[in-house]
């Protein structure tokens, strides 16, 4: 990945990977939202207890969730991304050739950024598709696009940011970009809606993705307050156990070292936090990353179900089990039971329960 790029936080989170309208667009997701895959369902009683712990303070204290406030500008961003990944999945992007590039539009270009006049390793990039708008890029250069024409080649000059990479940090940076194609967004109507997400109108599409960013934002705002202690459940050590023993795997079947493999291969697996040139002492940092971020989703997951008093029954657990089921058309809740397992649906439901009670509590302001 070129390091202009602002590489964001990836939260490896199993209770957070879908939310109701991530599936707009891939109507083939098959895979209920999982908190914890590593449940029982054979109990005498068969009754509700996938985290067994008296108390979770012990290994993380509960941090505020209900101050969470989020821009109009900021939903905006994330209803405009949001879409874009349905575009892109569904090669619905209009190639365009009679005007010049506009927010939004998904572009390919060439760019080779220069520092004090030399060329820099990551900096350069040929056939590179951005989504104008999306922040990717440091500040300057996806604006510095706009209004260019295909064929045009334009020098871009910018600064990295002060926060950046150390070698690059503050420094002034050239790019010369030329924008090779243009790609508009389809227009948004109900057919649209009916054929390529779970929404039937455009309202629907736009109201679901709206509170999808609040869910999502209150969610990773109050994630990122918490603070685990040094007593850790056992499902820490698995975590990390069980991250490692992938990728051990993964070296085996190439017939090489673990060190090798994500020195090598690890470019491949930038969604699980790895690079390419990775250090094995870089590697375990990450494994150790990825056993904190799942440990924290589910304590905090847990804490609030518990705090809050949610209930795996009633009015609410219904109407949170419906909103489920519309992921899943043509499932009945016997069906994803026997699937997926009982405490596996009944922990989704209880996760969507959570995400409302927390969107809910954000502050919306302009």
């Amino acid at each position: 990945m070129n390091k202009i790029i602002k590489m964001l936080a990836v939260c490896m989170a199993l209770v957070m990977t879908a939310l109701f309208v991530v599936s707009c667009g891939d109507k083939t997701n098959d895979e209920p939202n999982n908190a914890d895959d590593n449940t029982d369902d054979t109990s005498e009683e068969n009754e509700y207890n996938p985290y067994p712990y008296d108390d979770l303070s012990v290994f993380m204290d509960l941090p505020a969730y209900d101050d969470v406030t989020v821009t109009e500008k900021e939903i905006e961003e994330y209803t405009h991304m949001s879409l874009a990944d349905i575009f892109s999945s569904n090669s619905l992007y209009i190639d365009t050739t009679d005007r010049g590039a506009e927010k939004w539009d998904r572009v390919k270009i060439d760019f080779t950024g220069f520092i004090d006049g030399e060329t820099f390793d990551g900096g350069s990039a040929k056939n590179y598709y951005i989504i104008l708008g999306s922040g990717m890029f440091i500040s300057g250069f996806e604006e510095g696009i706009i209004g260019m024409e295909i064929g045009e080649v334009r020098d871009l000059e910018l600064k990295f940011p002060d926060d950046y990479y150390e070698e690059f940090a503050g420094k002034d940076v050239t790019f010369s970009v030329t924008l090779r194609e243009i790609g508009a967004p389809p227009e948004i109507n109900d057919d649209f809606c009916q054929k390529y997400t779970y929404c039937a109108t455009r309202e629907e599409l736009y109201s679901a993705l709206r509170e999808e960013c609040l869910r999502n934002t209150a969610w990773e705002t109050v994630l990122s307050r918490c603070e685990l202690k040094e007593t850790q459940p056992e499902e820490y050590t698995e975590y990390y156990q069980s991250f490692v023993s992938m990728f051990n795997a993964c070296a085996e079947a190439e017939k090489m070292s673990l060190e090798d493999f994500v020195s090598q291969y690890g470019g491949y697996y930038t969604s699980y936090g790895l690079r390419a040139g990775m250090s094995l002492s870089e590697f375990y940092y990450v494994a150790k990353n990825y056993a904190d971020s799942n440990t924290a989703n589910d304590l905090l997951l847990y804490s609030i179900i518990r705090k809050e008093g949610l209930k795996t029954e009633g009015e609410e657990y219904d109407s949170a089990l419906a909103e489920l089921l519309t992921r899943y058309p043509g499932y009945s809740v016997a069906e994803l039971e026997d699937e997926y397992g009982k405490t596996v649906v009944i922990t989704s439901v209880m996760n969507i329960q959570v995400l409302r009670l927390l969107a809910s509590l954000v502050t919306v302001t302009e």
